[in-house]
């Protein structure tokens, strides 16, 4: 709906070419194989967590102890957490920002002559055997902050 409302701005084919300068609506998120959820929402799984906002205090300390489950929380944790920490979360909703107009933006970047490419398109168009030997010869990320990553 939004990209036909707003072609110009919306986007959600995924191939890179198409998103530059656009908002990517990521429709492949909505499955049911994947947890991304909104904040303080139920996992859709037979044994349900709750996403959860954590500190960076808490991220290091499950990363020095290399224990992602220390991120996993079940609701009455949650409830227990809001109560004693508050809802970490509120700063995110009361927070006030501008965006750059997107045409604005998308104009600039046009009037650059150079082309440039961000990692992550390099990395989308590597074979993936590539990527595997790039990140066994950069060094494997601790196993711990993989799964935080997923909390």
């Amino acid at each position: 709906m939004l990209e036909q409302e707003h072609p110009e701005l919306v986007v959600s084919e995924m191939k890179k070419q198409v998103r530059t300068g656009k908002v990517f609506v990521d429709w492949s998120q909505n499955d049911e194989h994947k947890t991304t959820v909104a904040v303080y929402s139920l996992r859709a799984r037979e044994h349900p967590t709750v996403s959860t906002p954590v500190t960076w205090e808490e991220v290091e300390r499950a990363l020095k102890k290399k224990d992602a489950n220390l991120l996993v929380f079940e609701a009455k944790q949650v409830v227990q957490r809001v109560e004693k920490m508050g809802d970490l979360f509120a700063p995110v909703l009361e927070l006030k920002q501008r965006l750059p107009d997107l045409k604005g933006v998308a104009a600039s970047a046009d009037a650059k002559a150079e082309p440039t490419i961000s990692i992550a398109a390099q990395a989308e168009d590597e074979p993936e055997d590539s990527r595997r030997r790039a990140v066994k010869k950069a060094g494997k990320r601790p196993r711990a902050l993989k799964r935080a990553r997923k909390v």
